[in-house]
């Protein structure tokens, strides 16, 4: 009897040093993860997390933040990003608070249901609720399709406000389906004037590949 009993002890023992070992190299593995996060946030990235669907997403690293407006209408969300020096040039996330109507969203959602395409006007102007401030009398459009970012589907639209005047102002947008009614849209928009447009493009780009989805 004793000798059995001593051998449960012995064995409970074993048991809640692995499982003390288990928890420890648990521990030790999170804070690893953690130093890696915050180790890329410091150094040679920009790390923005938990915006809309978007888990996470790089931008530069010496891109800064600007504005930041939240419930305006609604439930709305804008956050503002500038390379240095460039106050003028943005990208923005932004969600406008209020949902489409739903044929829009039907639209919308068949849209991004499709194998990717190139839109053409008449797809566009089905889709003006959801692109929302690109009324064609204002907006010149240089391309507009449907492509995968990193596994989900978005709807791409670039083109230029005011093109040909003073105050013309160039822009790559992207819209998201955040729930899948296709009434409650996501965006990202990135801004600047023609002449610092192409300037900043390439890294607006690597930032859209950069996006892990939640």
């Amino acid at each position: 009897m004793h000798s059995e009993k001593t051998s449960k002890a012995a064995g409970s023992s074993n048991q809640d040093y692995a499982t003390s070992i288990a928890m420890a190299a648990a521990q030790l593995a999170f804070l690893d993860e953690m130093r890696d996060i915050t180790a890329q946030a410091s150094g040679n990235y920009n790390l923005i997390s938990d915006l809309g669907q978007i888990q996470q997403i790089t931008l530069p690293p010496d891109w800064s933040a600007g504005q930041t407006e939240f419930n305006r209408v609604g439930s709305s969300a804008f956050r503002e990003y500038h390379p240095p020096g460039q106050d003028a040039v943005h990208f923005c996330f932004y969600y406008r608070g209020l949902r489409t109507g739903a044929s829009a969203g039907n639209a919308f959602r068949e849209t991004l249901d499709k194998p990717d395409q190139t839109l053409s006007t008449a797809d566009l102007a089905a889709l003006s609720q959801t692109l929302r401030n690109k009324d064609p009398e204002t907006f010149t459009v240089f391309q507009a399709c449907t492509r995968e970012i990193n596994g989900k589907k978005v709807l791409l639209v670039e083109g230029s406000f005011f093109k040909g005047q003073p105050n013309q102002v160039d822009t790559l947008a992207v819209y998201i389906d955040s729930d899948g009614t296709g009434t409650a849209v996501q965006e990202l928009q990135y801004q600047a004037t023609p002449e610092e447009y192409p300037q900043y493009r390439q890294q607006v780009e690597a930032a859209l590949q950069s996006i892990h989805w939640k």
